[in-house]
């Protein structure tokens, strides 16, 4: 049962790709197209789905609590490691900020 709603939430995403797929290979081939479509969809669809989505999350509770704790560690271990390989390497400062950066 489990299985079956994973799968009715990503089916759209795989029948729109092959949709895409489909009228590239037989109705529009015209690489024009496709390139005006791409960068509309890149740089106007997507944010603004984007922008859809997170605004009508609710940021409160116990979980945004939890979901602050695991990034801020993430972010605390991930700097902790760049300074100790920054360290045990010998690099100098631009290259330790490359580090961190990394």
């Amino acid at each position: 049962m489990h299985y079956f709603s994973i799968t009715l939430a990503i089916a759209p995403v795989f029948l729109l790709i092959l949709l895409g797929y489909g009228l590239r290979r037989t109705v529009i081939q015209d690489q024009g197209f496709w390139r005006l479509n791409d960068k509309l969809a890149y740089w106007v669809l997507f944010p603004a789905f984007l922008f859809a989505k997170t605004s009508v999350i609710t940021l409160t509770g116990k979980e945004l609590l939890l979901d602050a704790i695991v990034i801020y560690s993430g972010f605390a271990g991930a700097i902790l490691f760049a300074l100790l390989v920054s360290k045990l390497f010998h690099f100098n400062g631009p290259s330790a900020s490359s580090v961190l950066q990394g």
